[in-house]
């Protein structure tokens, strides 16, 4: 691919990420869907900016990870309501994600760009994606994050550079710090690591795993 149709490519996924971002503030115009999580969630982010930690009526929340209510009190700063915060970053996840899942199909298919573009279009017309990211919900925090998660660990079995490698593992473990399920990506990763040292020493493959 030369240097003016990668232009044109990452044009076209700048174009998708945007037109993802706007679809979801103006189907959501009341502010993103709340559900008993969301509530959570929400009061969680409100109590992290009244410095009371990541609690809800005076106890510590256990049974979420904090990640995305922090996320949500940063956004907060900008649109004070709750609701509404957790509509623009929805918005925003919707628009970075798509960007994502491009980038992932774009190097998992041999760099075809066709290829990366329809599933960015089959990704913003997902009623289920669409309704997930309409929802004050971690899943498209942890959708971001294990989308990172694996396309830096495509570059790193490209080239070997060990810096990929750490930033793969920490997007995964700021997947798990959005949801615990993220847990079960650890043991593939170790895995698909290994597998990829195919032809290094034992131990060097152990190392890169560690």
């Amino acid at each position: 691919m030369n240097k003016s149709t990668n232009i044109v490519f990452f044009a076209c996924l700048g174009l998708i990420g945007v037109a993802a971002f706007a679809a979801m503030v103006w189907i959501t115009p009341w502010g993103a869907g709340v559900s008993k999580d969301s509530i959570t969630y929400i009061r969680g982010a409100r109590n992290l900016l009244a410095g009371k930690g990541f609690t809800m009526d005076g106890a510590p929340i256990v049974q979420f990870p904090p990640l995305y209510s922090a996320f949500l009190a940063a956004t907060t700063l900008f649109e004070r309501d709750g609701i509404q915060a957790a509509r623009v970053l929805g918005a925003l996840l919707f628009g970075v994600n798509a960007v994502l899942v491009a980038l992932a199909v774009y190097l998992g298919a041999r760099r075809e760009m066709l290829a990366a573009i329809y599933s960015a279009i089959f990704f913003l017309f997902s009623a289920q994606l669409l309704e997930v990211h309409a929802m004050a919900w971690s899943e498209p925090l942890f959708i971001t994050f294990s989308l990172g998660c694996i396309i830096l660990l495509v570059l790193y079995g490209n080239n070997r550079n060990p810096l990929l490698l750490v930033a793969s593992s920490f997007s995964l473990g700021l997947a798990l710090l959005t949801r615990f399920i993220g847990g079960g990506f650890v043991p593939a990763l170790g895995i698909v690591v290994f597998m990829l040292g195919a032809g290094r020493p034992f131990l060097q493959r152990v190392k890169d795993v560690a």
